[in-house]
């Protein structure tokens, strides 16, 4: 087997966590397997009719090799988990791939005042086929690769008052050429101050500079013609713990976005994010975030309402909702509700013969209910039942609507 970079990574994490045993244990290794099946695994527009090699349906087969720690080490922690996973198609088998996420990272701090965060993350799953019309539309496996560094450091200046300065790379590429557009690098610096009111409020504010290029936007003589942007902005954020049990969460940014190609993306005004987390204790727990922000910041917000979008719109607006419950010690109850509206306008240079100016909207919903059992401390049992819908207007989406259910098996020692 030829031993790749996101290979060799896997196999320190997880001989790191075996060499962790003798010391206090804190990791685990196991296997992982799941079953699905898809109604709309190409994501078609509703009416759309596909080639009689490909079925609109799939059910998909996912084995999996896990691992992960969380090791202190004096002031320092650090923390990581890897999976690599292999997924066969029963109709699509054009579709089989090799995939994996991995995640390593270190909290550290010194003896005085400064601390801060150290994360590096890889990811290879196959594209969403959720994406706009302005890519050539294709039925071809398109893997995706997506690979993030953070770093943050803080210093506690005086008892309420810490100084934070942060770094964050994002890199996204594809293997199907007709998405090569769509590649992105994003370089992201903050810095600003945080400052405690009281004990469960705290407020800050801070300066954001953002540089970010699609190296292959467009081609012109053969040649690849990238489109560089800017981003300025100013943070202001809020924190408020109402309660042991209650937590709200803040951002406001006024900036303005601007593309050296697509004009027509640019964008000034106030985006931000909105969460609050409710844990009475007990059996159950919620979680609701409000998110307005431009495409690729939502596409790297790990939020709900959108995972899996291929998200280059102007603006996007998602509200997500999340409940768990735990209906005895081993069954635990999962639901999750999110809507995500997109403003769109075209950003790729034009075709012959179409205008050059086009914009259009979708709204796309999704609702999720799962169920999971963990009859002992190593092996975990669930299925998950979901539902998407999208709706759309003008030329640059289309509607359609999915089904989807799984059921997984997760062994792990450690």
């Amino acid at each position: 087997m030829r031993l790749t970079a996101p290979t060799v990574i896997s196999i320190a994490l997880l001989a790191a966590a075996g060499g962790a045993t003798a010391q206090t244990g804190p990791w685990y290794v196991g296997v992982a397997q799941s079953f699905g099946h898809d109604s709309n695994v190409y994501r078609v527009g509703d009416g759309v009719a596909l080639p009689a090699w490909a079925s609109k349906s799939d059910t998909v087969s996912t084995t999996s090799l896990v691992g992960g720690l969380d090791l202190p080490v004096g002031r320092q922690r650090l923390y990581g988990s890897a999976s690599l996973r292999s997924s066969r198609y029963q109709d699509n088998d054009n579709l089989d791939y090799e995939g994996y996420a991995l995640r390593l990272g270190t909290d550290w701090e010194t003896a005085g005042r400064v601390s801060g965060k150290l994360e590096l993350q890889a990811d290879r799953r196959l594209a969403s086929f959720v994406t706009d019309n302005e890519v050539a539309a294709t039925l071809e496996r398109n893997v995706e690769t997506v690979q993030q560094a953070r770093a943050v450091a803080r210093v506690g200046v005086v008892t309420r008052l810490t100084a934070e300065a942060g770094l964050a790379y994002r890199r996204v590429d594809y293997s199907a050429t007709a998405y090569a557009p769509r590649e992105h690098r994003q370089t992201t610096a903050t810095a600003g101050l945080r400052y405690e009111l009281s004990g469960s409020t705290e407020v800050g504010a801070g300066l954001r500079h953002v540089r970010g290029e699609y190296p292959r936007f467009a081609s012109v003589g053969g040649q690849s013609v990238a489109d560089e942007y800017r981003r300025n902005g100013v943070d202001l954020t809020l924190r408020v713990q109402a309660s042991g049990s209650s937590a709200l969460d803040g951002r406001l940014t006024l900036g303005r976005t601007e593309y050296d190609q697509a004009r027509q993306r640019d964008f000034s005004g106030a985006t931000g994010e909105l969460s609050w987390r409710y844990t009475p204790g007990g059996r159950w727990r919620l979680r609701t975030a409000l998110v307005r922000d431009t495409g690729q910041e939502t596409y790297f917000s790990g939020n709900a309402a959108l995972d899996g979008f291929t998200d280059y719109s102007r603006r996007t607006t998602s509200l997500s909702v999340r409940g768990d419950y735990e209906l005895t010690a081993k069954v635990a109850l999962n639901a999750s509700a999110s809507l995500a509206e997109r403003d769109l306008v075209r950003a790729l240079p034009p075709l012959p013969g179409l205008p050059a100016s086009v914009s259009g909207s979708d709204r796309t919903a999704r609702l999720a209910l799962g169920a999971s059992w963990a009859p002992t401390r190593n092996l975990s049992l669930g299925c998950d039942l979901g539902r998407e819908r999208r709706r759309a207007s003008g030329g640059l989406s289309l509607p359609y609507g999915a089904s989807s259910v799984s059921c997984f098996g997760q062994f792990v020692v450690g």
